[in-house]
């Protein structure tokens, strides 16, 4: 017998203090992995999971969930999930369709409400672009002339700022917004 669920299940991340974190839908051992997550999950013994017969149930029981705890990104509550929930859909086999039509709106309004633009407005591909190769392949000649230009330069090693330098890029810290770290050592 497996220790991870059979089918579809909601699960609720927990903080050492009891109180849930990080809501997702998920099969076989997702909830458990660190993989396509952008958080760390918690030690085993601080996730609770709910098992459900079919998928749409699973989607509408996280929805209900993030809804319910709230989201800290709102202010609305403590959870770190980025988004109401309900709207991933499963990983792309071959012959699925991808995200609806729906999803791709709720998708879009969210981007422009946190003014990101979407990949393909960054003048970069929307699939690929941002891990792997970025561009396409040198040729010989044009390796053989980056090496040759590389020869010999260091990029800064051993390089020391000025006292100056340090009191300006000191000052421009202070001037940027400061991320908030949650009780666990992530950052929301």
């Amino acid at each position: 017998m497996s220790k991870y669920p059979e089918g579809f299940y909601t699960y609720i991340w927990l903080r050492e203090d009891g109180t849930p974190y990080y809501v997702g839908k998920g099969t076989k051992n997702r909830a458990f992995l660190r993989s396509r997550h952008r958080l760390s999950p918690p030690p085993d013994e601080y996730v609770i999971i709910q098992s459900f017969e079919c998928e749409e149930d699973a989607f509408f029981a996280e929805k209900f969930l993030i809804a319910l705890y709230g989201r800290e990104d709102l202010g609305e509550g403590r959870l770190l999930n980025l988004t109401d929930g309900g709207e991933n859909p499963p990983p792309k086999k071959k012959g699925c369709k991808g995200p609806s039509e729906e999803a791709r709106k709720k998708i879009s309004e969210t981007l422009k409400r946190k003014g990101i633009k979407p990949p393909s407005r960054l003048g970069m591909p929307s699939r690929g672009g941002i891990k792997g190769r970025k561009c396409r392949p040198q040729s010989e000649e044009q390796r053989r002339k980056h090496s040759e230009f590389m020869k010999g330069r260091t990029h800064h090693k051993g390089f020391k700022n000025s006292e100056e330098s340090k009191k300006k890029m000191s000052e421009s810290a202070k001037l940027r917004p400061q991320r908030l770290r949650t009780e666990r050592g992530t950052y929301a």
